[in-house]
């Protein structure tokens, strides 16, 4: 159950690793500041000018990486300590990586109190990913996690700027997630540097599945600081098949803009993706850069 669960949160966070950049400030303690949105907040028209760009964000926006497993072991590697906590079972309040570091946990846990609140906190946590490299982690979650049967079903998360390193790219995230074994899988909203290296926000992203099954997008909305935002989800499933650049190999995203203007965003390779605008059966092919 718990393994299910981990897999899903870690696909929305690569949601965001995936599009994020590694630029910021310095904030004290010397850790990094992620961005901050200030753009545009009202609905994008969607035309011919703007209709690739905002494809871009949503792409961006629903983006995952290859090697999910990575991150899903690590909140795997939370969700076990802290059940371990609740249940009684000896569970140390810091725990070393097994390639370094070390994650702080809570050392107070209530066996009786539903729900448990805390935060665990990562110091250069480092998790062996075998031929795919380290994963390592530094930062802090808040987390408000649900019990049932004294085995966590459901866990809001928030993400004060985490910075994590894996196969040679290091982001910076500050993010609010909710996730659970029913219903809703994963919900986030964030503020990250998309591809084109301008900063976005996703707000309300509703994901299920994971790159094994493929990912569907419920709703969400991306904001981009030129354009405004658009309302977005998935009318075919998105399917990833080791597409290197991390792009899905099919499937079709719906953009929905204000008057009624809409795109669809339709994946045809690893390299390439087409846009049919407001209901066209006449699509524009574009190939990755």
């Amino acid at each position: 159950m718990r393994d299910k669960l981990a897999i899903l949160c870690f696909s929305g966070l690569m949601v965001l690793a995936t599009a994020c950049g590694g630029s910021g400030d310095s904030s004290d303690g010397g850790g990094v500041s992620g961005p901050s949105y200030s753009g545009a907040t009202s609905q994008a028209a969607i035309d011919e000018n703007n209709a690739q760009t905002l494809a871009l964000a949503a792409t961006d926006a629903s983006d995952t990486a290859d090697n999910q497993e990575q991150l899903g072991v690590l909140f795997e590697e939370v969700f076990t300590h802290l059940s371990n906590q609740k249940s009684g079972i000896s569970a140390s309040a810091v725990v070393s990586g097994n390639c370094g570091g070390s994650a702080s946990y809570p050392d107070n846990v209530d066996q009786q109190s539903n729900p448990i609140t805390g935060t665990v906190s990562f110091s250069n946590f480092c998790l062996d990913g075998g031929e795919s490299g380290p994963l390592v982690v530094s930062g802090q979650i808040s987390f408000i996690a649900q019990v049932e049967n004294n085995e966590l079903v459901s866990m809001a998360v928030e993400i004060d700027n985490m910075v994590i390193s894996y196969n040679g790219n290091t982001v910076t995230i500050n993010s609010t997630i909710a996730f659970s074994q029913n219903g809703v899988l994963f919900e986030t909203s964030t503020d990250f540097t998309g591809s084109q290296g301008q900063t976005l926000r996703v707000e309300n992203l509703v994901i299920s599945g994971d790159t094994l099954n493929g990912i569907n997008i419920t709703s969400g909305r991306i904001y981009h600081p030129d354009n405004g935002y658009v309302d977005i989800s998935t009318t075919e499933t998105l399917v990833f098949q080791n597409c290197l650049n991390g792009k899905p190999s099919s499937g079709t995203v719906l953009l929905e803009g204000s008057g009624g203007t809409t795109a669809e965003l339709v994946f045809t390779g690893c390299g390439s993706y087409e846009i049919c605008l407001n209901g066209n059966v006449t699509c524009t092919p574009y190939t990755w850069e």
